[in-house]
């Protein structure tokens, strides 16, 4: 099977409903297997998680705020920022700090 995948900046945005599926990728880093699961599973999963949290798996640095083509609403991060796009094809960042 040749390599395919989904990359997220080419998605539309949209709202996800009772009953819609999602796509899931397992072992990302190695041999990728993909499931289709109802989100309603996933919610329900995500609301027994104690402490739960979002977790972005990979790094990612814009080459600047104008590069990108994104929706509102995607987050994702460096060594040195947090970045959000806070409207389409606007993308903001934070500077990371120790604590």
């Amino acid at each position: 099977m040749a390599n395919s995948g989904i990359t997220i900046y080419q998605l539309p945005a949209n709202t996800v409903s009772s009953g819609d599926l999602m796509v899931i990728v397992k072992n990302a880093n190695t041999v990728p297997a993909h499931y289709k699961t109802p989100v309603d599973d996933v919610a329900a999963a995500y609301n027994t998680v104690s402490n739960a949290a979002i977790v972005i798996f990979t790094a990612n640095t814009p080459a600047n705020s104008a590069a990108l083509s994104i929706s509102q609403g995607v987050v994702f991060y460096d060594n040195n920022y947090l970045y959000c796009s806070t409207s389409n094809n606007v993308v903001k960042r934070v500077a990371l700090s120790s604590f």
